[in-house]
């Protein structure tokens, strides 16, 4: 949980606990959102390698993926649904960063509003079967068309492309940002 609004309006989320006072909510690395979040029924953890988040992810059931549209929002990584779709979780998430990957109510589901979380949370919480079906999509649109062994070689020319045209990739950047030379 990364968004401002988010952790400002964390209490939002009381109606989903509210129904379901069982969920535990993990957080890794976010003092605020853990603090704010209206339940005792809670974890945190500082920061973790790669394989214990993925471990971690692996016993969730639902990933509450949020991101608020600021400045370079829109140029996260999608990386955390994929690493839920590969163990079977379900993502809901914001639209600044998922609207290109999450169909809402086919592979995940989309809180386009704060006011949407709790909501969207009860229901896949009380609703086992669909929440399962649009896990099992995510997987297998993830594993259809995101696996990085089937874009070895797209990726290999794409790093060539690169090398072949760093000089006037970096010169071209030093045009747009005021200073970089000098950094």
């Amino acid at each position: 949980l990364a968004d401002p609004n988010l952790k400002r309006d964390a209490w939002s989320l009381g109606p989903a606990i509210a129904s379901r006072p069982e969920t535990e909510f993990v957080v890794i690395g976010d003092q605020e959102v853990f603090a704010a979040l209206p339940t005792e029924n809670k974890r945190y953890f500082g920061y973790m390698s790669f394989e214990a988040y993925l471990r971690l992810m692996s016993q969730c059931t639902v990933s509450l993926s949020p991101g608020e549209d600021l400045a370079h929002w829109n140029t996260k990584s999608d990386g955390k649904y994929v690493d839920a779709a590969r163990a079977g979780v379900l993502t809901i998430g914001s639209p600044v960063v998922y609207d290109g990957v999450i169909r809402h109510g086919v592979n995940g589901l989309m809180a386009r509003e704060v006011a949407e979380w709790a909501p969207l949370l009860r229901d896949v919480l009380t609703d086992e079967p669909a929440r399962e079906r649009m896990a099992k999509a995510a997987w297998d649109q993830v594993r259809a068309e995101r696996m990085f062994a089937d874009q070895e070689a797209v990726r290999r020319d794409w790093y060539l492309d690169l090398w072949r045209r760093r000089d006037e990739l970096n010169a071209a950047i030093i045009a747009r940002v005021p200073g970089l030379r000098e950094m």
